[in-house]
């Protein structure tokens, strides 16, 4: 219980932080767009949790050690909130759906429904039984880095995934919570995208049928509730994807400090990725260049800067490759 209201806690401080950074810049956005909002706070938390559980376990900290670590960065954060408290203050707008947008919706919940039905499995297939599922468990239980307990067909290969989800399977001793974060996580895309395609096109169906599209792709029958990895990886990198994408059409709208602060997160979210499976070197590759040569052309100095911040922030995200 203590975790999840941890959880909680740092969530909340990434929204009122994403709020504030929203207000310094010149960027014409409503504040009370939850759909960009919860979902990078959402990200963002995971991020955070991820990289304290991954440090500490190649550090040889034990979950029931480590955990103490997000405790107390849940308590650090309670007077930033405390500072920021006006930007908790949300309108409800009452909207008129169309037909069109009430089924799209209405389809959106049921698949919702389904991989939350999924979720209540508590194994979905060998590879989670065996591995992935199996790694998040021990090191729910105390294993670290010198148990070796490395995947048995890729050893060497990063426990990030695996280490971050341990916490859920830790505080319930049972699969299904993380199951079901993960299952949340992939929603909070399906919602960032939403965002981003209302904001580029102005049309609400689309943005609806857009997530949808998303939400049936077939692979996600299984792998949106398992504990494989890819579903983490996905998170991370469509994340990073589409806040590139917002970034490049916001360019000329936004301040070059503000920029580089923007491209900073979004850049360890794809090195996050990068951190989960070695596949999601593309997407650091294609994101970290991309808004290295944007703010290149605003500012040397701040892109300069984007590259060191990222580069030293890289070193302790990247330990499982050391």
């Amino acid at each position: 219980m203590i975790f999840l209201i941890s959880f909680i806690i740092i969530i909340i401080f990434f929204i009122t932080f994403i709020k504030d950074e929203i207000i310094k810049s010149s960027v014409r956005l409503d504040l009370d767009k939850t759909s960009l909002i919860f979902p990078l706070a959402f990200v963002s938390t995971l991020g955070i949790i991820g990289v304290v559980s991954n440090t500490s376990y190649y550090l040889n900290i034990p979950t029931e050690s480590n955990i103490l670590l997000i405790y107390i960065i849940a308590f650090i954060s309670i007077p930033f909130i405390w500072k920021r408290k006006i930007l908790l203050k949300i309108r409800i707008k009452r909207i008129q759906l169309t037909m069109i947008e009430k089924t799209l919706l209405i389809i959106i919940l049921y698949m919702g429904f389904l991989y939350i039905h999924r979720a209540f499995a508590p194994w979905s297939d060998q590879d989670e039984i065996s591995t992935y599922g199996y790694q998040t468990k021990l090191i729910a239980n105390g294993f670290t880095f010198n148990d070796k307990i490395d995947h048995p067909f890729r050893p060497g290969w990063s426990m990030f995934a695996e280490s971050m989800f341990s916490y859920f399977y830790y505080i319930a001793e049972t699969t299904i919570v993380p199951k079901l974060f993960k299952v949340l996580g992939i929603f909070f895309v399906a919602q960032l995208l939403y965002f981003l395609v209302v904001h580029l096109t102005k049309k609400r169906t689309l943005g609806l049928a857009s997530s949808l599209l998303l939400l049936v792709t077939p692979e996600f029958s299984y792998i949106a509730s398992s504990l494989k990895t890819d579903n983490v990886l996905m998170v991370f990198e469509a994340t990073s994807l589409l806040c590139l994408i917002y970034l490049f059409y916001e360019r000329n709208n936004i301040e070059a400090k503000l920029f580089k602060y923007f491209s900073i997160i979004t850049v360890i979210y794809s090195v996050i990725g990068f951190a989960i499976r070695l596949s999601g070197a593309y997407s650091l590759l294609l994101i970290s260049t991309t808004l290295f040569f944007i703010l290149m052309r605003k500012n040397y100095k701040q892109a300069m800067s984007l590259a060191l911040i990222t580069s030293i922030t890289s070193c302790i995200i990247l330990m499982c490759y050391w």
